[in-house]
């Protein structure tokens, strides 16, 4: 004000910053000088702070960089001294010209510069305005004006003036939008002030504020308690740590256990798996006695499972089987030793899994059968038969139906007959009323897990028997279930049942749109999901993309290749042909794709080998001898005429034109390639249709027939240009070079 006073006579361009207060502790600065003006700069924006820090510490890791932009709430100061407290704690550090993070950066701290700046802004509100201020600190980054005079133990009246006030001091905003959901709420313009005031708060008064929340969420908001239940069990789990030796410590964490666990509750229920894994760990961890630990243990242990986190899940399920042991409950014992057996089957390590499921059920078979018995007996037999020990499983899962069908247990009896539905090789009919049953049970009860199984079976028997709408319409409803209800074990493998139903369309863009959209977890050892990844491997390389080809490699798990899983062995089989393919090792892939299409038929899993009878007959073809795929023709001649799918008939067909071809048998050839080509049209699948086309076409053009030829290849090229599928159109052009387009003549 003195330089203003004493510059009037003078060309000075005077620039002062501030903070809103200003203009209550100096109310007459510039109002005095006519050529004043006062701006009111706004927060930047997400880019702007983001080119800042890209300025400042370039080369800061994204998941940092977001996190530090996101708290600083487009302050730059607060930004900047963020970066600062990370360099001085050497936590960041020069590499070249940009920074990496050297040391372990979990959670940000408020840096001692900005809270001793932001604590002195407190310090300088009116008492009211800082007691208000912590009050609402306490309630979160927003909150009602109802629920700060709930735990203030003011009037909202008497609120009004000094909430005004923190509004216009901007610590404060007020939601005024008429479409927000959050109108009239109050909110913190700032997280970290929110922070700062509610670490100044003394430890007792941080515990009294956060019951007075809890309490009035619980009985006075209006609200469904279990609709917020995570929002009071967060206030329970902080008025106890803020002081844990208080008289009524244990009342208060058995609180703070209980909301928890309704709060898992209620993420179960809105298909929140991961959120509703966190809450049952939490709530675990405050628990005194072993069985209740155990049982929460067991619920984070199924969440997880859910949630498609075996790893996770397993040191759950260990600990919860462990603490029911000590606790002298082997019956609690055995029901999370089977949700443990699925972990470790899901992680690639059936074997383990086995040994102990066998272990536990051994002493359990000489008590009283119960349900916990049953589902063991249940878990036993499925993996059983995925180690291929159908005589096995076939004793456990009828020990399980006995005890589920006699004592009325809905859950193993669907979860048994999934598994018996499998065991009936060669007798699809009974298969699929098992399945149906079994999917009308878990409908009938609520049991996604088993329902979602039930689907996925229903698919791999539909695709089996080449009953494509059926398949298409199981795994449809299974994707959308396991969507709604936040399964995400079963989500990919049904959303790999569409991937591969879009491949096959030839629709592979969207097949990969749809694959960055599942929730796969880095690396894999589930059988339907490995055998997802080496689907699109197998497509990427058809596409010249090694790159990708191998970053869906590398999410498999290294489990698989030592699993003695039969399917993951399949698996494994396949992923090894298709590389070799890839890297165009031909004469590797032959042996390995025989030896694969014997398995699968021997475990009547024919209808998913559609891609691997199309690789047979053009492995064979590439290496200028198509007669070295006539042993797949007498493997597929093997399946009995009921069992011959059209795919099945298309590749024996494709083999024996491509033979005939090579041994100059014309009329043979004609014969097969006609039959090949309807089958294929009949089909409608524009992967199947497109090596016949560009087979019948070669054997056209070499035969002298290259009119007749043309409009097969130019058909194959647009299939192949739609698909994006490169070698394919490599081999196109090597019979039909594309045609230039003509000169126009002048």
């Amino acid at each position: 004000e003195y330089l203003l006073d004493w510059s009037r006579s003078h060309p000075l361009y005077v620039l002062t910053l501030s903070r809103p207060e200003l203009g209550e502790r100096h109310p007459t600065f510039g109002t005095r000088i006519r050529n004043s003006t006062a701006l009111t700069l706004e927060p930047l924006d997400a880019e702007a702070m983001d080119s800042l820090l890209h300025g400042l510490v370039p080369g800061l890791p994204e998941e940092l960089r977001v996190t530090i932009r996101d708290r600083a709430d487009g302050i730059p100061l607060y930004a900047v001294e963020t970066v600062r407290m990370l360099l001085d704690r050497g936590l960041l550090e020069r590499d070249g010209d940009e920074f990496r993070v050297s040391g372990p950066v979990e959670a940000l701290e408020v840096p001692e510069t900005l809270h001793a700046l932001i604590a002195s802004r407190l310090d300088g509100l009116e008492p009211p305005e800082r007691r208000v201020l912590e009050d609402a600190a306490v309630l979160g980054k927003t909150f009602t004006q109802r629920g700060l005079a709930a735990i203030s133990g003011s009037a909202e009246a008497d609120l009004d003036p000094i909430l005004t006030a923190l509004v216009r001091k901007e610590l404060l905003t007020l939601q005024t939008d008429p479409r927000s959901p959050e109108r009239g709420q109050y909110g913190f313009l700032q997280a970290l002030v929110q922070r700062v005031a509610y670490e100044t708060l003394a430890r007792r008064d941080r515990k009294a504020r956060h019951l007075a929340a809890a309490g009035y969420l619980e009985r006075e908001a209006g609200l469904d308690p279990d609709e917020i239940a995570e929002v009071i069990a967060a206030h329970y789990v902080d008025a106890h740590a803020a002081d844990p030796a208080a008289d009524d410590a244990e009342i208060v964490k058995a609180q703070a256990r209980d909301w928890l666990s309704r709060a898992g509750e209620r993420a179960a229920a809105l298909a929140a798996p991961e959120d509703a894994r966190r809450a049952f760990d939490r709530a675990a961890g405050l628990a005194d006695a072993e069985e209740e630990r155990a049982s929460l243990l067991e619920r984070a242990g199924e969440m997880a499972l859910s949630a498609n986190d075996a790893v996770a899940a397993e040191e759950a399920l260990r600990d919860a089987r462990a603490r029911f042991e000590a606790a002298g409950l082997p019956h609690d014992a055995a029901r999370a030793t089977a949700h443990l057996g699925l972990a470790l089957w899901a992680l690639g390590r059936g074997e383990e899994a086995l040994e102990l499921l066998e272990s536990v059920l051994a002493v359990l078979a000489q008590d009283e059968p119960d349900e916990n018995v049953a589902r063991l007996a249940a878990q036993v037999g499925r993996i059983h038969h995925f180690q291929g020990d159908d005589e096995t499983a076939k004793q456990r899962i009828e020990l399980a139906l006995e005890i589920a069908e006699e004592q009325g247990f809905p859950a193993v009896l669907s979860e048994a007959l999934n598994t018996k539905a499998l065991l009936l090789h060669g007798r699809p009919n009974e298969s699929r009323a098992l399945l149906r049953e079994a999917l009308a049970i878990a409908l009938q009860h609520d049991l996604v897990p088993q329902a979602l199984r039930a689907y996925n079976n229903l698919a791999v028997i539909a695709m089996n028997e080449d009953r494509d709408e059926e398949a298409r319409a199981a795994t449809e409803a299974g994707f959308e279930l396991a969507r709604s209800r936040g399964d995400r074990w079963f989500a990919p493998s049904l959303g790999i049942g569409l991937i591969a139903e879009l491949l096959m369309d030839g629709d592979w863009d969207s097949a990969f749109a749809l694959a960055d959209e599942l929730p796969l977890e880095p690396q894999t050892a589930v059988s339907s999901h490995v055998y997802g990844c080496v689907l699109l491997t197998r497509v990427a390389y058809e596409r010249s993309e090694p790159e990708l080809a191998e970053s869906w490699l590398a999410r498999i798990s290294p489990e698989v290749g030592t699993s003695s899983d039969v399917q993951l062995q399949n698996i494994t089989l396949w992923q090894r042909a298709v590389v070799a393919i890839g890297e165009r090792r031909l004469a590797d892939a032959l042996p390995l794709l025989e030896d694969l299409t014997q398995d699968l038929i021997t475990q009547d899993l024919v209808g998913l080998a559609g891609p691997i009878f199309v690789d047979a007959a053009t492995v064979a073809s590439d290496l200028q001898d198509p007669s070295l795929a006539l042993p797949f023709a007498a493997l597929l001649d093997a399946i009995p005429p009921g069992r011959r799918t059209r795919p099945v008939e298309l590749c024996r067909a494709r083999i024996r034109a491509n033979a005939a071809a090579g041994r100059e048998e014309h009329d043979a050839a004609a014969e097969e390639y006609a039959l090949a080509l309807a089958t294929a049209r009949n089909l409608s699948r524009a992967a199947l249709l497109g090596p016949v086309l560009v087979d019948y076409g070669r054997w056209l053009v070499h035969t002298g027939r290259t009119e007749e030829a043309a409009p097969l290849l130019e058909e194959a090229r647009a299939l192949f240009e739609q698909m994006k599928a490169t070698r394919w159109l490599e081999r196109v052009a090597e019979v039909l070079p594309s045609r230039e387009p003509e000169t126009a003549i002048s």
